[in-house]
Order: structure tokens, then C-alpha cells, then sequence
């Protein structure tokens, strides 16, 4: 008798999961064409560009719509079952809530498993490529490559600048420069480096010599400096697991962008169980309800409060008020709660 009603069960909540994903994918797509297709109109942007841009931001919009497409599945099926009387046919007849618990459990842990492949490699990769394809389509060019806090030492020299922008070239535009000799210290609001010529310029330059004397102001000041233009490094969310990681190895990072690296790989692997999380506590929600009305409403509560944790929790572990395994695992930690509270009230 089990074994039929999972069956039974499934038939219920698949196609409605079905219909969740493709509404909820259909949604996103629909916001990304009312705000790109007047940009690509007035660009006259080529229809293969066009196509990229979209093809390369589903795999985004495949890993957000499958699991908030499986509570949307849980409870309206488990609605309709309730508002017919069937589940209270199923409690009479000996059938435990955990029974009725595993196939949506199981359910869950598939789409997890599925969300894992397309976060672990393919989604970071094709966001990079979208960010890329975007900023070419409004603005004619990839987006500038950019390195923050950028300090060297060279011969006794002190090279630091606040930001590097890349250019095309073999050159780099510096904000917040400073060059620090044995002699003086040279502070600009700006300069460029020539990794060709091997300089470093520095414009509108203040020059100290030593403390408590007045500073000097020279229009331009070259130094030598040996060496390529600083390598770009992605967003963390661009970067795959083993690109994550090896940064991380590698070391001489600040403190900020050390935990928003091990945030985003903390997030690699909380972000996929969601789906699982989803299900254990959509499903002994939806055990509890007795109206399809009511389970409808449950849908846009569980997706509203998952989705303000998904978005506060990254600035909280970016400036450490929160620890980086927390701010990853909350959104999860607080469904598992839920669905384990609604659980006791189910026996």
C-alpha cells in the first residue's frame, strides 16, 4: 500500500513541480527581455549576440527556479490532497507522516544533486561569459579589468596604488597612487603604468621629503618598474571550486575578500541542498494544512523568507558580522528548523 501511494504521491506533485520550474524560469527570462531588449533595439545588436546573452544567463536562472519550484510543487499537491480528505484517509489508514515524508525527501535530494553540477562549474562560467556579453552590449566593450590594494616592493621602492584598470594595451590606469623612496615619498591621486616602457607616471604629484616639511607639487613623475600588469582576478562567484580554492591557498589576501572567497565555496555547497531543505519543510508544512488556499500562500512566505536570507547573509560574512559557515548555511539551518518544529506536531 506504501509503495502505491509514493507512486500515487509522485504522479500528484511531479507535474506540478514541472509547471513551478518552467513558470518561475519563464518569470526571470521575462525580466531579463523588459530590461535588455530597448538597450539591444537601440545598439542594434546582432541577433548571435543577442542569443548568447540569454542562452549564457539560463544556466542562472535553471539553478534559482529548481528549488523554489519544489515547495511550489509540495504544497499544492499536498493542498489538493488535503482539501479532498485524502490525507486524513491516508492518517486512518496507519500510513505515518515519515512515510509520506521519504519520496518528497528523495525528490529533494535529486534536485539537490542536480543543482551541485550546475553550481560547482557551469554556472559560475557562463556568468562570467554574461557579464562579459552584457557590458559589450551596452557599452561596445567587455568591462574593465580592475585590481584593488595593489602594493609591490622593487630596489628599496614602494609601489602602492588604491585601484588598477586595465586597459587594452599594455597599459593601466592607478587611482590612489603612492611611491615611497629611501629619499621621498610621492603621493598622486592617479597615474598609468606602462608595463612596456617598464614605468610607472604619476600626475599631479605631492612630493614629501621628510617629516614636518612642505610638500612639493611636480605636474608628472616617472619611476621604473619592472614587470607585467597585475593578473585580473573574477568576482568569487565567477570562479569555480578548484579556482576558489587555490586562491585561497595561495594566501596574501585582506581580510574582506578572504571571507567572501570562503563564503561563496561555503555557498557551493549549502546553496544545492537548499532543494532538499525546501522539500523537508514544505512537506511537513503541507501535511499540516487542510486548504489549497492556504498552501498557496505558504509557497510565497517560504520563497520570500529563503530569498531575503539568500540576500542579506553575503554582505553579513563580507564584513564579519556574521561567521562565513553561518552566513552560508543560514538560509538552510533555518528551513531544517522549521520543517524539524512543524515535524512534532505531525506525531
Amino acid at each position: 500500500m506504501v509503495l502505491k501511494f509514493t507512486r500515487y504521491l509522485l504522479r500528484e506533485v511531479l507535474p506540478l513541480y514541472l509547471v513551478g520550474f518552467v513558470v518561475f524560469t519563464i518569470l526571470m527570462t521575462t525580466d531579463l527581455l523588459s530590461s535588455t531588449v530597448g538597450v539591444m533595439i537601440r545598439n542594434n545588436t546582432p541577433l548571435d549576440q543577442a542569443l548568447l546573452m540569454f542562452a549564457l544567463r539560463m544556466p542562472d536562472f535553471i539553478s534559482k527556479a529548481l528549488p523554489v519550484a519544489v515547495p511550489f510543487a509540495i504544497l499544492m499537491g499536498l493542498g489538493r490532497l488535503a482539501k479532498d480528505s485524502e490525507l486524513k484517509v491516508l492518517f486512518t489508514s496507519g500510513i505515518t507522516p515519515s512515510r509520506l515524508l521519504a519520496p518528497l525527501l528523495v525528490m529533494g535530494a535529486v534536485v539537490s544533486a542536480i543543482l551541485f553540477v550546475l553550481d560547482a562549474n557551469v554556472r559560475p562560467m557562463a556568468n562570467a561569459r554574461w557579464w562579459d556579453t552584457i557590458n559589450i552590449v551596452y557599452n561596445g566593450a567587455p568591462p574593465p579589468r580592475e585590481e584593488q590594494l595593489f602594493t609591490q616592493i622593487q630596489n628599496g621602492v614602494l609601489f602602492s596604488a588604491g585601484s588598477i584598470r586595465q586597459n587594452t594595451d599594455n597599459t593601466a590606469q592607478m587611482s590612489g597612487v603612492m611611491v615611497r623612496t629611501p629619499e621621498a615619498t610621492y603621493t598622486a591621486m592617479g597615474g598609468q603604468w606602462d608595463s612596456q616602457a617598464q614605468t610607472w607616471e604619476l600626475f599631479s604629484v605631492w612630493k614629501v621629503t621628510s617629516e614636518g616639511s612642505p610638500p612639493v607639487f611636480e605636474p608628472r613623475r616617472a619611476f621604473a618598474y619592472r614587470g607585467q600588469l597585475v593578473e585580473f582576478t573574477p568576482l568569487p562567484e565567477y570562479l569555480s571550486i578548484p579556482q576558489i580554492e587555490q586562491r585561497l591557498a595561495a594566501g596574501n589576501l585582506l581580510p574582506e575578500n578572504e571571507r567572501s572567497l570562503r563564503f561563496e565555496l561555503q555557498r557551493r555547497f549549502a546553496e544545492p541542498l537548499a532543494a532538499l531543505c525546501f522539500a523537508f519543510a514544505a512537506a511537513a508544512l503541507g501535511l499540516l494544512l487542510r486548504d489549497r488556499s492556504w498552501a498557496f500562500i505558504a509557497v510565497i512566505l517560504l520563497i520570500f523568507t529563503y530569498y531575503v536570507l539568500w540576500s542579506y547573509t553575503p554582505e553579513l560574512a563580507k564584513v564579519g558580522a556574521l561567521p562565513v559557515w553561518l552566513a552560508a548555511w543560514l538560509p538552510d539551518l533555518v528551513f531544517v528548523l522549521l520543517g524539524a518544529g512543524l515535524l512534532r506536531r505531525l506525531r
